[in-house]
């Protein structure tokens, strides 16, 4: 009877223990930790705490359903989430990936295997995971679209990840660089900030004339307004613009 419970506790260990644990991955990380869970697999580098694994579980959980149908999907691809908190190893890993590094960024996609890049910020981590997730999952709507065009590309990711603007509450902050950050929306990381400050306007901006929709049709088409609208460009920009100061400016 001992030799059975003895067998019995320690399979349960085995078992357990299989789900997550502390172990050197492949790629031969030393101290990493993992979990798999759902759709991810998560790994973190620089002996960050497994604690950090469930905060942005729980918020990819939270939006995942949300999302599928939101890009017309059916199911979520496997994503692996890797974590760093030194920006030097992170940097580097994105200096392999692209030939170039982004200093001051925090997250990226990797697209071939599906990845999540992150360097840990403490308490923003999981909102900017769920930004690469918005990111992952256009790319399953049109592999082709990263980037294609850039400020889209953002705008979408930065709209289906906040629950409203940053500058809602305090439009001042902006409203006197609003006109100039306009120009700089399709600006590359290294030169502007200004798709993230104002991404989220577009998206709000495209949803509220053309609906969810809308969203599905300029992923395919890589911003072709055409497909919604006989206005120009310049036009619907213009229109934009007047959009963001009625609802915040005025």
């Amino acid at each position: 009877m001992n030799k059975i419970k003895l067998f019995l506790i320690t399979f349960l260990f085995i078992t357990l223990s299989s789900f997550i644990f502390l172990y050197t991955t492949k790629d031969g990380c030393q101290n990493c930790s993992q979990l798999k869970t759902g759709s991810f697999n998560y790994i973190a580098y620089n002996k960050l705490p497994e604690s950090l694994f469930s905060d942005i579980q729980s918020k990819l959980e939270a939006n995942q359903e949300r999302l599928l149908i939101d890009f017309h999907l059916d199911s979520m691809p496997r994503i692996t989430i890797k974590i760093w908190s030194n920006v030097d190893e992170y940097l580097a890993e994105q200096e392999k990936a692209f030939g170039i590094r982004y200093p001051g960024s925090r997250g990226y996609i990797v697209s071939d295997p599906k990845e999540i890049r992150l360097l840990y910020t403490h308490g923003d981590t999981k909102n900017i995971a769920l930004h690469e997730l918005v990111h992952l999952l256009t790319l399953e709507v049109n592999p082709k679209f990263g980037n294609n065009p850039r400020w889209l590309w953002e705008a979408i990711a930065i709209y289906k990840s906040e629950r409203s603007w940053k500058y809602a509450n305090k439009p001042e902050q902006i409203e006197d660089r609003f006109e100039m950050m306009s120009n700089e929306l399709n600006s590359d990381f290294n030169q502007s900030g200004a798709i993230y400050e104002l991404g989220y306007t577009i998206g709000e901006y495209i949803e509220y004339k053309w609906g969810n929709e809308a969203f599905i049709v300029l992923i395919h088409s890589h911003g072709d307004f055409s497909e919604l609208t006989s206005s120009p460009f310049n036009e619907i920009i213009s229109d934009w613009q007047s959009f963001v100061k009625a609802r915040y400016f005025e």
